[in-house]
């Protein structure tokens, strides 16, 4: 939970896919903020408008007491509860952005539900794992990755997406996804700029780095509008 301005802690989602740190426009107004001048941003369905609020201070707190404040942020106004983007993230107040993640070394334990900070210059990274080569494509991560043997794209790197790895319209149709013989199920997915549907299956297989999965699950769409139908990034790497 963070406290915008001093006021009572509302939730936010943690979003490696987010370019900036976002406010959703009904929260922002219960606050009294006012957004300014209007830009667009492209979101996984579509498209949407957006402007932008200064927010004197962002508390972050834990549980323990201890607490990291940053000051002087702008906050991107858009919004986050119309449709399926609502179903997607609950009720949440915003997207906590570049802008604030990139200032820290996070670590992320989805097994205890633990997240770390870290001082970047001091940080140094013990235990296993192996490092992953990362590109930043407009302040959102990206790693290679490839499906089913030989189908190479570019995909974000994304735990604010709570559904499966998806895989947008231009790869599905490059590599022929949708014409292999599997069980699917089709299921809406939603966020800036709107909803649309994917059909769910698994695949032959996934490497990334040097990890192989077989049988992955994932999220096929013919949609080509936003994020979903890119002719540059292949699809969407969810949590």
């Amino acid at each position: 939970s963070l406290s915008v301005n001093g006021a009572a802690p509302a939730e936010f989602i943690l979003d490696t896919g987010a370019f900036n740190t976002c406010l959703d426009r009904t929260y922002a107004r219960s606050l009294g903020l006012q957004a300014e001048g209007e830009h667009t941003a492209e979101g996984v369905g579509g498209y949407d408008t957006f402007g932008f609020a200064p927010l004197q201070s962002l508390r972050w707190s834990a549980g323990n007491g201890k607490a990291v404040v940053l000051r002087d942020l702008r906050a991107g106004v858009i919004e986050l509860q119309d449709g399926l983007s609502s179903v997607e993230w609950g009720r949440t107040a915003g997207l906590l952005g570049y802008d604030v993640l990139s200032r820290f070394t996070l670590d992320l334990d989805f097994d205890r539900q633990v997240l770390t900070l870290y001082d970047p210059v001091s940080y140094t990274h013990t235990g296993p794992g192996t490092s992953i080569p990362t590109t930043l494509r407009g302040n959102v991560p990206t790693v290679e990755m490839t499906l089913d043997g030989d189908c190479r794209g570019t995909y974000i790197v994304d735990v604010g997406n709570a559904s499966v790895l998806s895989v947008g319209a231009e790869q599905v149709r490059k590599c022929g996804l949708l014409a292999a013989r599997h069980k699917e199920v089709q299921h809406w997915v939603g966020g800036i700029g709107g909803a649309f549907v994917e059909s769910v299956c698994r695949l032959d297989s996934l490497e990334l780095g040097p990890f192989r999965f077989t049988e992955p699950v994932a999220g096929l769409t013919t949609h080509r509008q936003g994020g979903a139908g890119s002719q540059e990034i292949q699809g969407n790497i969810g949590t």
